[in-house]
């Protein structure tokens, strides 16, 4: 479990942190002290994104310097008691990184923080600091599972379809909720919501070869063919084991059927299902 603490207090951190290594001892705690560090590290937190994230809610902009850097007006205005807060917005701005759980761990009561809280979505948590270590790492181990739960329900709902966007037309994942990525995230060019998928090279590949095939006019039957022969995960489903291309079938009397493909069922039982390319 790789988590997130975002705390300007290194005591606190220390016992924050001791605490969750205890009871997880093979999780990797990452600390951020300051407002501005959470801002210019933020790119580097969507790249490898937590677990969790424990978010102090009173942090200081920097650490004092010489050469440290003034905070923006809209800092100076809301000051230091709701930095937690702009971090967390940031977090759940980004649809990388909005659904990761977030812990706001503070020692300032709930009714000062209510009216913030009340417009948090169900992921962000309020806890107050008791001097006991055990609520907090029960409450992140909790999250830490209904997340992954949530994470594989999510891939397993998910369908693959076909859209059109103007003359184009792209590949998109469909969601039970309605909401829809594109699998091809470098071609993204309307900046619709999509979240980072873990697709290796290889199919990234594959669905920009096959976007190539569909949008080219010029693009035959055999092409689209012998892509699907490279590709079968395209054209099967947990019902089916393996696709097989162009199987003779003869019917009593001699007529034959040659299909596009045949796909085997993982159930032996069953019966084979045709798939004729359009």
């Amino acid at each position: 479990m790789r988590i997130l603490l975002v705390e300007d207090d290194y005591l606190q951190a220390d016992w924050i942190t001791q605490g969750i290594q205890l009871e997880f001892p093979t999780s990797a705690v990452v600390r951020i002290s300051t407002e501005q560090e959470f801002r210019s590290s933020f790119d580097n937190i969507v790249m490898n994104p937590p677990d969790v994230v424990i978010m102090g809610v009173m942090l200081r902009w920097t650490d004092p310097s010489p050469e440290m850097e003034s905070p923006p007006s809209e800092i100076r205005q809301d000051g230091f008691y709701r930095a937690g807060f702009r971090c967390t917005r940031l977090v759940l701005q980004d649809f990388r990184t909005r659904k990761i759980p977030i812990v706001l761990y503070t020692l300032m009561p709930f009714v000062d923080l209510e009216p913030a809280l009340r417009d948090m979505p169900e992921n962000v948590v309020y806890l107050s600091k008791d001097g006991d270590s055990s609520t907090l790492t029960k409450l992140i181990r909790r999250l830490g599972e209904e997340g992954k739960k949530g994470e594989e329900e999510t891939e397993e709902q998910e369908q693959i379809a076909i859209a059109f966007f103007g003359d184009k037309i792209k590949l998109v994942s469909l969601t039970p909720e309605g909401t829809y990525r594109f699998l091809d995230e470098s071609d993204n060019l309307h900046s619709i919501l999509y979240v980072v998928s873990s697709e290796t090279r290889a199919l990234e590949t594959a669905v920009e070869e096959m976007e190539s095939l569909m949008n080219n006019c010029k693009s035959k039957e055999k092409d689209i063919q012998e892509f699907f022969e490279r590709n079968p995960d395209f054209i099967l489903n947990d019902e089916y084991k393996r696709a097989h291309p162009h199987l003779t079938l003869t019917k009593e009397g001699g007529t034959s059927l040659i299909p596009d493909f045949v796909l085997e069922p993982v159930d032996q039982n069953s019966l084979c299902d045709l798939l004729e390319l359009p």
